[in-house]
């Protein structure tokens, strides 16, 4: 790679400076993680509401999963009532 940058088209860079909600699993080797479902898996926060990808890059073929500035307090509070 020699210190080159690579996007998959499906699947946009991390912003520096920018504030999203993850969802992590954790890799074969502890204290590793990843972004589960690739874009899926993250969400792009404003002002405490989460937007999937897919509603901010809909050119790319990102799984919309409808979220489109949902409060993060909703989100939260139904992530523990699953649990």
């Amino acid at each position: 790679m020699n210190g080159g940058v690579f996007e998959v088209s499906d699947d946009p860079l991390f912003e520096v400076g920018t504030t999203y909600l993850l969802f992590l699993e954790e890799s074969r080797s502890a204290g590793v993680y990843f972004v589960a479902g690739g874009p899926q898996g993250r969400f792009l926060v404003v002002n405490e509401q989460a937007t999937s990808l897919s509603r901010l890059y809909p050119a790319r073929h990102v799984q919309d999963l409808g979220l489109d500035h949902a409060p993060l307090a909703a989100i939260v509070q139904q992530m523990h009532a699953a649990h």
